[in-house]
């Protein structure tokens, strides 16, 4: 009889421990996530903040529209390639020796 108390109580001890240590566990992870959640956030704020300088890599005329303003202007945008292979191919073949090939494909269509 004095066993089995024995045995119950290092159950329940452990039990204790195992929720503390889970409740740290899903603390510490609650943090570390708001923490990265408001670096994103802070992010996404330098991105479309009013202020911004611009960007490096897109052209100006996208570079300084408001979020409204590219939102709008992309729902009405249509993307052509019709000439991107070729220059792509002249490009790649100016001063080529020896066999080599290429292979396309439009990531949307799979064509």
């Amino acid at each position: 009889m004095k066993l089995l108390k024995k045995a119950k109580h290092i159950n329940v001890t452990l039990l204790i421990i195992l929720l503390i240590v889970s409740v740290l566990i899903n603390i510490g992870l609650t943090f570390y996530n708001t923490r990265i959640l408001l670096q994103n956030n802070q992010l996404r704020n330098d991105l479309f903040s009013e202020d911004r300088k611009g960007f490096q890599f897109i052209s100006p005329s996208v570079a300084w529209l408001s979020v409204d303003e590219f939102l709008q202007k992309q729902r009405t945008y249509s993307v052509s390639y019709t000439y991107l292979k070729p220059n792509i191919q002249a490009e790649l073949t100016k001063n080529v020796q020896g066999k080599f090939g290429f292979y396309f494909e439009d990531l949307t269509t799979g064509a």
